[in-house]
């Protein structure tokens, strides 16, 4: 169903460039290998690096994408610095786009929803994450007051973010973003985000927390909002109480944090219990570690809709997640998985003693968590989108896939 529209889409993801192709890595390769089949041709406003593609990238290999290098920033600071540089890379694809999709919170985001304002383009937000819950979560005193610019910087992000929804078409990730925006949003969607293909569920359940040591695995960034150190004191706890290392944790993902992490490791006497597995190739490389663990666990203190846990999902893992922003939105406490309260150690610890002790509760949960994969697959997802965008954009006749 290829519709004669051409969309823009501003977005903070990283891209490999090497011998004429491009490379990406986590599920939005495939994501946008997907979205793309409905629209005539895809301008994607991404962040390009000429290297050859590191561990963990795949090739993307869309016909109709013209993929447009912005420039990287590491920092709040070169954001502001670099920002002029956006506006005028982007100015120069706008007049190509019919409609525009505007990712956040990103500044390319920013970007993208200003120029459509500009030159009266077609507009449709998406919030992925909602970065004024991190602003409250910083510390003023954080790094010796750089906490405070920190701080500052993520609330004035907030204000533009919510003033450029102000009238706008908003396709929220999750429960706070929604509540956020759909006030002052001309339409305000509710929607998750999916990575998940229906070939990626399991049509078997393989019995889980069997062997001699019990499993966690933790997909994510290794940074503070993700929250790994809670699950490092929670096995220290676990092991501590058993006497010998029974626990043990896989993490998936790179990030800032990893030495001060394995630092908290050592400090704790667990260093034995955790590996680093870096960034791993989406896919059969990342099935791997699902289907070799005993349960998943997801610690962050703020959240969207996290992907994760939909893959989780389709690969029938046992799943304990804090009860952030948009997780609730996926995980159901006591149905599809475990939710604990955030940033609550006892409540994790007891969690995890629950769905390694009871077999029954556990595979109740597994079941119920595939059939959540299966409402919720990265096609389905894709469709429920661009019947949005056909519905709020009539004049565009984009035809509606889902009738």
């Amino acid at each position: 169903m290829v519709n004669n529209v051409t969309i823009g889409i501003f977005t903070v993801k990283n891209f490999a460039y090497s011998k004429g192709k491009y490379y990406t890595y986590g599920g939005f390769g495939n994501y946008i290998t997907d979205f793309s089949k409905y629209f005539k041709k895809v301008i994607l406003l991404a962040h390009v690096r000429e290297i050859e593609p590191p561990y963990g990238y795949y090739l993307v290999d869309i016909p109709n994408i013209e993929i447009v290098s912005l420039p990287l920033v590491r920092g709040e600071l070169q954001v502001l610095l670099k920002l002029r540089n956006y506006f005028k890379i982007a100015k120069k694809h706008i007049h190509k786009m019919d409609i525009i999709e505007a990712r956040m919170p990103d500044y390319s985001g920013i970007v993208g929803a200003i120029l459509a304002k500009r030159n009266n383009k077609p507009l449709f937000n998406i919030i992925i994450d909602d970065w004024y819950l991190q602003a409250k979560n910083v510390s003023f005193f954080k790094k010796g007051g750089v906490g405070t610019l920190l701080k500052i910087h993520l609330l004035i992000y907030d204000w533009l973010e919510r003033n450029l929804c102000k009238g706008e078409i908003v396709l929220a990730q999750g429960k706070t973003s929604y509540e956020k925006h759909f006030k002052n949003a001309k339409k305000c969607f509710k929607i998750l985000s999916s990575a998940h293909q229906k070939k990626d569920i399991v049509n078997e359940l393989y019995p889980k927390f069997t062997e001699d040591q019990f499993t966690i695995l933790n997909v994510a960034r290794l940074n503070s909002v993700k929250n790994q150190q809670l699950i490092l004191h929670a096995v220290a706890l676990l092991n501590k109480e058993l006497g010998f290392n029974k626990w043990k944790i896989e993490h998936v993902g790179e990030g800032s944090k990893k030495n001060e992490l394995f630092k908290l490791a050592q400090k704790l006497g667990i260093e034995d219990c955790i590996r680093f597995n870096g960034r791993v190739k989406y896919g059969k490389d990342l099935w791997h570690f699902f289907n070799n663990a005993d349960c998943f666990v997801l610690s962050s203190t703020s959240e969207g809709t996290p992907k994760v846990l939909l893959e989780a999902c389709a690969r029938g893992l046992p799943i304990i997640a804090s009860d952030v922003a948009g997780v609730t939105t996926t995980i159901k406490h006591n149905k599809n998985g475990y939710v604990f309260s955030s940033n609550n150690i006892n409540e994790l610890v007891r969690r995890l003693k629950e769905v390694s002790e009871n077999k029954q509760n556990r595979f109740k949960m597994r079941l119920e968590a595939i059939e959540t994969a299966k409402e919720n697959t990265l096609e389905y997802r894709n469709k429920e989108m661009v019947s949005i965008i056909s519905k709020s954009f009539p004049d565009l006749n984009i035809k509606c896939p889902l009738k």
